[in-house]
């Protein structure tokens, strides 16, 4: 309920553990995507799976940041 009346305080026990995943998720997310980009994997059988575990990716990523917009905005 303080969520909905933008009661965002520090010490908010809801905002404080919806704030931490979602940096985790981006970051993590950031990480992979530089592994891939650089072609750091090895074993994968192609291309195509590297780009839908991209778009995977980044999906997650902007989900993350929408949750965070919708939390804090």
């Amino acid at each position: 309920l303080n969520m909905y009346n933008r009661d965002n305080a520090i010490d908010n026990g809801m905002i404080n553990s919806a704030f931490s995943p979602s940096y985790s998720t981006i970051a993590n997310a950031n990480e992979w995507l530089r592994i891939i980009e650089n072609r750091e994997l090895v074993g994968l059988p192609n291309d195509n799976q590297l780009t839908r575990q991209g778009g995977e990716l980044y999906f997650l990523r902007a989900h993350a940041y929408w949750m965070l917009l919708k939390l804090f905005a």
